[in-house]
């Protein structure tokens, strides 16, 4: 029996197709033995957040992407983005998190584990 790998901030898809735009990770970095991998992040081939690094897997709703934004100069620490497919604006929210792990995403908030194994929420 063959298991399907688990997706997680170490283990994420490098491409998404999401409504028309494709969004994509580019020169993967692990910021720590077994932990989370950031990367570049581009929605159609123009690069997001002035060269940034972006932690996984993002989440979709309603034409936006939510995704933790890794902030190295701030201890190592994710805050948590959102970011318009069709203009390609970003905005972070909410406070810095060792680890940021999308569980939900409705209207009026997002759910997301801190650590993992997705014990806490």
């Amino acid at each position: 029996m063959k298991l399907a790998a688990q997706i997680s901030p170490a283990n994420f898809l490098s491409k998404y197709l999401v409504d028309g735009y494709e969004v994509q990770y580019f020169d993967f970095k692990e910021i720590s033995e077994g932990g989370p991998e950031v990367a570049t992040l581009a929605i159609d081939k123009h690069t997001i957040g002035n060269g940034g690094l972006f932690g996984g897997p993002p989440f979709f709703f309603e034409g936006k992407m939510f995704i933790p934004a890794f902030r190295k100069a701030k201890s190592g620490f994710f805050k948590l983005c959102v970011i318009d497919l069709k203009d390609q604006s970003l905005k972070e929210i909410g406070q810095e998190e060792k680890l940021i792990l999308i569980k939900k995403v409705d209207k009026d908030k997002v759910s997301f584990f801190r650590e993992i194994p997705n014990g806490k929420l």
